[in-house]
């Protein structure tokens, strides 16, 4: 992979629906290192899609899970792009761009990795989570394969304390990064942008992980980030990333 990548997130999240090959033909269009995209199971496949609760981004109801493949065609995704399968999108994303598979649960990494296998992309994937739990499982199953531990989830900051907790996340996690790493079994580790610190790269790179800043969206940051030695960025602004 390249010392530094530029990484769309969900594609051009905010210029063209998230999670979509509309989005992703954009992200590619601006010549990005890497597509990120969100990866769950629906009743018989693999679907891209964000949150579990298709109201978050659709105007139907219930659990992703619960839905065929056939029934989620029938979904519009945003501005009518439907939602697209893992096949679909690897085969997009092949020989343009590196990918960053996103499990947004655990218990189909090796379908997901099947998928992988199949289109031989393996070595050209990063596989993330904030579950160790499926990054250990990547792993066993197929050990060659990079992977990065999310962190924190979003749900760890809900508004009105996001400020405090982010201050107290920022003086900490150069303390335990390490070991959350390590017990995920991960190659690196994909932090929230706002607890990145020098100190916080340095630790990370001694210690012979990689450590990419999401998500960013101000071209000010993004340099700041990089200034600091980071080993990538992902945004929902790929025309940012661009002039990187």
């Amino acid at each position: 992979m390249a010392k530094f990548l530029r990484i769309a997130h969900a594609g051009a999240g905010i210029y063209a629906p998230p999670n979509t090959l509309r989005s992703f033909e954009l992200g590619l269009q601006f010549g990005v290192d890497m597509i990120e995209f969100d990866v769950r199971r629906c009743r018989d496949g693999l679907v891209l899609i964000h949150d579990k609760d298709l109201r978050a981004s659709t105007s139907w109801r219930g659990n992703v899970r619960d839905y065929t493949l056939a029934e989620l065609r029938r979904v519009d995704a945003g501005d009518g792009a439907p939602i697209p399968t893992l096949h679909e999108a690897v085969s997009l994303i092949k020989g343009r761009a590196q990918m960053n598979v996103d499990l947004k649960e655990a218990g189909y990494e090796g379908e997901v990795l099947e998928v992988l296998r199949r289109h031989g992309v393996l070595g050209d994937v990063l596989v993330s989570s904030s579950n160790p739990t499926s990054l250990r499982a990547v792993k066993t199953l197929t050990p060659e394969v990079a992977v990065g531990l999310s962190y924190p989830s979003n749900k760890s900051y809900m508004v009105p304390v996001v400020r405090l907790t982010l201050w107290l996340t920022r003086l900490t996690v150069p303390r335990y990064i390490l070991r959350l790493i390590a017990d995920a079994h991960a190659d690196a580790t994909m932090l929230r942008h706002q607890i990145i610190t020098p100190q916080l790269v340095i630790v990370v790179h001694h210690a012979g992980y990689r450590i990419f800043a999401w998500t960013v969206d101000d071209l000010v940051v993004m340099r700041r980030l990089k200034k600091m030695g980071i080993d990538g960025i992902t945004s929902n602004r790929p025309d940012l990333l661009a002039q990187l």
